[in-house]
């Protein structure tokens, strides 16, 4: 008789994994969404795909073919390009084929990172000649986005996105008499504390600065109540990923995106 521990250990992966993806849906905010048979729709005019695709909660019970047009047809309504978040766990096993065959190109592979409250060391000893300022997000966001080169049109959508959310948060930079020398952010959700918007400007990277500053963010959450700390990072961008393994995270899961045609 065959063991049954593979399939627990699928239902217990999948368990966990949407936990994850919901605790990351609730911390960064989408202004429009609709949820469809266990997907979740969300659309604001950002470059943030998890604020601006489609994510998958739960088993299907309409027909795929059906719920794409679905999805198309309301990002159609929204102005938006459609884009789809897949991982292995939650995705029907034929949807990344189906949008593969209908011109949906991939693109974004991005990991899901964590590390327990227990592994975490105490802020970091502050560089000489670097001070840490708490930031209005407002401000930070477009100081932010300036430095990105970005449009203040699409700064002004990232902060009405960012704005919906309610629960606890802190801005953090790092300033040096140069300026900026890292900026990042942290919001407390479901006994987690997620990073975002970690941004070092280039004439400032190799000095440590983003660990130094993460160390701060993790600090601030454990002190209001979490257990354990959740990030984003694309798997292209290992120097970010080589920062979070030093202080002690370990991927958890992979996730992909399907842009639709009308994005190339």
């Amino acid at each position: 008789m065959p063991s049954v521990m593979p399939e627990i250990d699928r239902v217990t992966l999948k368990l966990t994994i949407r936990r994850l993806e919901q605790i990351t849906l609730n911390t960064a905010p989408a202004i429009h969404e609709y949820c469809l048979d266990g997907w979740i729709l969300r659309a604001s005019g950002t470059a943030t795909h998890r604020s601006n695709s489609v994510t998958i909660l739960s088993d299907s019970t309409l027909a795929l073919p059906e719920k794409i047009q679905r999805c198309e047809s309301w990002f159609r309504q929204h102005q938006q390009p459609v884009i789809f978040r897949l991982n292995e766990a939650l995705a029907p096993a034929d949807l990344d084929e189906i949008l593969a065959a209908q011109g949906y190109a991939k693109n974004s592979e991005s990991m899901v990172m964590t590390v327990d409250g227990s592994a975490v060391c105490g802020a970091s000893v502050l560089p000489t000649g670097v001070r840490l300022v708490e930031c209005d997000m407002v401000e930070s966001l477009r100081e932010l986005h300036q430095l990105k080169g970005n449009s203040p049109e699409m700064a002004q959508r990232e902060i009405v996105r960012q704005m919906q959310w309610r629960g606890p948060q802190i801005v953090l930079n790092l300033r040096s008499i140069d300026g900026l020398a890292c900026t990042g952010m942290a919001r407390i959700e479901d006994g987690h504390v997620g990073l975002f918007d970690i941004f070092t400007p280039v004439e400032q990277r190799g000095h440590r600065f983003a660990a130094t500053l993460i160390s701060y963010l993790l600090a601030w959450g454990l002190e209001h109540g979490a257990a354990a700390a959740i990030l984003q990072v694309l798997e292209a961008n290992q120097s970010a990923i080589n920062v979070y393994q030093r202080l002690g995270f370990v991927p958890r899961y992979r996730y992909w995106s399907r842009v639709g045609p009308e994005l190339r």
